[in-house]
C-alpha cells in the first residue's frame, strides 16, 4: 500500500509562521525543530543571532559568538554571562546527581569548540542557499585530498584532558597478557582502579618500592 504524498500550501504555511519566522527560516533549518520552536515564541535574543547569520558579510568571530548564544537560548539558559562550557558542566552535575545510570554525553549541550565549527558550516550553508559563494575551507570544512571531497571539521581540541585519556582501566577476570585487556591494548599498566585483574598487584608493586 503506497503512502499518500503530502502537499504543502506555501502561502498558508507562510501566513501561519509569520513574517519574522519566514525571514529567518534558513537560520533555524540546520539546528532543527527546537530552534524553530524558539523562533515562533517570544525569543528576542534568538532573533538577534539569526540576523548575524543572514548577513552576507559577517565575520567568523561574529558567527561563532552568535552561534553559541543561539544554542544557549535553545537550551533555555537564563544567565546572560553563562557559556556552553559552564552550562554543560551544570547539566552534567544535575544528571549525575539525580540519574540512576551514567550520563549519556549526547544528552548534554555541545562544547563551545564543536559549536564554533557547526556555526561556521551553518552560515556557509545559509549563504549558499542565498546564492552567495563562499570558500568552504574558510567555514568549518576541510578538503580531503585523497578522496577529493569536503569533510566537516568537528573539533580543534582533544576530546578530554590528556590525563583522562590515559586513565583507562580494565575489568579482566583472568590474565591481562593479551590485547583483550583494555590496559594492555592502550599500552598502559594495570592500576588499582582495575576490576578483578589478577596481575594488578604484581604490576604496581615496582612503583611502590
Amino acid at each position: 500500500m503506497s503512502k499518500k504524498s503530502r502537499v504543502w500550501e506555501i502561502k498558508k504555511t507562510m501566513s501561519s509562521l509569520g513574517p519574522s519566522v519566514c525571514t529567518n527560516i534558513l537560520f533555524v533549518r540546520p539546528p532543527g525543530s527546537m530552534a524553530l520552536k524558539k523562533l515562533t515564541i517570544d525569543a528576542y535574543l534568538f532573533y538577534q543571532q539569526a540576523e548575524a547569520f543572514n548577513r552576507s558579510a559577517a565575520t567568523e568571530e561574529e558567527i561563532v559568538l552568535a552561534g553559541e548564544k543561539a544554542l544557549l537560548c535553545v537550551y533555555n539558559c537564563k544567565s546572560p554571562v553563562e557559556s556552553l562550557e559552564t552550562l554543560r558542566c551544570t547539566r552534567f552535575c544535575q544528571q549525575a546527581a539525580t540519574g540512576a545510570t551514567f550520563v549519556q554525553p549526547e544528552s548534554l549541550p555541545p562544547t563551545s569548540a564543536a559549536v564554533a565549527y557547526h556555526s561556521q558550516r551553518a552560515y556557509f550553508q545559509i549563504q549558499q542557499w542565498k546564492g552567495i559563494p563562499l570558500k568552504p575551507e574558510d567555514w568549518g570544512y576541510k578538503l580531503q585530498l585523497t578522496a577529493g571531497k569536503l569533510l566537516p571539521v568537528r573539533m580543534d581540541l582533544p576530546p578530554a584532558h590528556a590525563f583522562l585519556l590515559e586513565f583507562v582501566r580494565c575489568n579482566c577476570r583472568t590474565d591481562c597478557s593479551t590485547q583483550r585487556c583494555t590496559c594492555r591494548k592502550h599500552g598502559l599498566d594495570c592500576s588499582p582502579a582495575c576490576g578483578e585483574c589478577k596481575v594488578t598487584v604484581a604490576l604496581i608493586q615496582p612503583r611502590l618500592t
